[in-house]
């Protein structure tokens, strides 16, 4: 038998080892994304349901009377900001990325009759002093919030309560 003297090179054996290594580093990455971006989605959820329970609090509690209002800014994030009074029409100078930012570009915040929240549409939420809902000026009864999982927020007008599920 020859020795070979020169041996280069990977083996087969060697090349097979690396494939698997990659792809169990790939399989790895690819559900951290997903985990990542179902956490975004709760996390806009749970901020929305502190800043509900918080507007409650307030308008029963302040003289004035106060609006929760969650939109698209120009950025194409959605935020929410509680002012003292009502606006009927969107209005670029008060919806600003000065409000508290619930999510960016990658998750979706629909009214109850399946209109997105953009440029041209945004959510108004106002309780009156009893703590229900008032629903002459709250414009949707329910809030989906669309990513890589979907939460629904039902706001019911009788108690003011509002539950946020998973669908």
């Amino acid at each position: 038998m020859k020795a070979w003297k020169n041996q280069k090179g990977f083996s087969m054996v060697e090349i097979i080892i690396v494939f698997a290594i990659l792809a169990i580093l790939t399989t790895a990455g690819l559900s951290m994304i997903g985990y990542i971006s179902n956490a975004n989605t709760r996390k806009v959820t749970q901020t929305l349901d502190k800043q509900l329970s918080r507007q409650q609090i307030e308008s029963m509690s302040k003289a004035e009377d106060s609006y929760l209002y969650i939109y698209k800014a120009d950025d194409g994030c959605c935020y929410m900001r509680s002012l003292n009074e009502e606006i009927t029409s969107y209005d670029s100078t008060k919806f600003t990325t000065d409000g508290v930012k619930l999510c960016g570009t990658n998750v979706n915040i629909k009214m109850e009759s399946g209109t997105q929240v953009d440029s041209s549409n945004f959510i108004c939420i106002k309780y009156k002093k009893n703590g229900t809902f008032d629903t002459t000026k709250t414009n949707t009864k329910e809030i989906t919030i669309d990513g890589n999982r979907d939460f629904v927020v039902n706001l019911y007008k009788d108690t003011g309560r509002h539950i946020m599920k998973e669908v």
